[in-house]
């Protein structure tokens, strides 16, 4: 069975245009989101010793698209190395500034959230997440 692991990235999931700016979009297949949560898994010692957590990794798209840079901001480093291991995947449409290719600095916040196995405790803001992870299931 696959834990179920949220994502909150907000920004890159739309087409962001801001006086002739564009942030970096997601180019594979698909959804940022959906990407993250096909690929994301609970390291055995994570899971074994029941680690949550949020995680903020900070990196730089290139011009080329390319993911670089990648580091820890902040969070368990337990869980950081999956972060990371998946950020360093994705690939991207790159940012423009004034029509010009540029670098972007981004942060990817990553939640690890083990769920609970009885339904009768979960919180509410839990249901949401679980429909949205059913198909992770398996």
């Amino acid at each position: 069975m696959k834990l179920i692991i949220s994502l909150l990235f907000i920004i890159s999931s739309f087409n962001i245009n801001i006086d002739n700016n564009k942030l970096p979009t997601f180019k594979g297949e698909g959804d940022l989101i959906s990407f993250i949560q096909d690929n994301l898994f609970y390291s055995k010692e994570a899971k074994e010793n029941a680690i949550e957590g949020k995680v903020f990794i900070q990196f730089v798209v290139n011009k080329s698209g390319k993911t670089t840079k990648i580091k820890l901001l902040k969070g368990p480093e337990i869980l950081a190395d999956e972060a990371i291991r998946v950020t360093n995947m994705i690939t991207w449409n790159p940012g423009e500034v004034d029509g010009k290719i540029v670098d972007v600095e981004m942060v990817l916040p990553f939640t690890f959230k083990i769920p609970s196995e009885k339904l009768g405790i979960l919180e509410d803001n839990q249901w949401g997440m679980i429909v949205q992870n059913l198909k992770n299931l398996k």
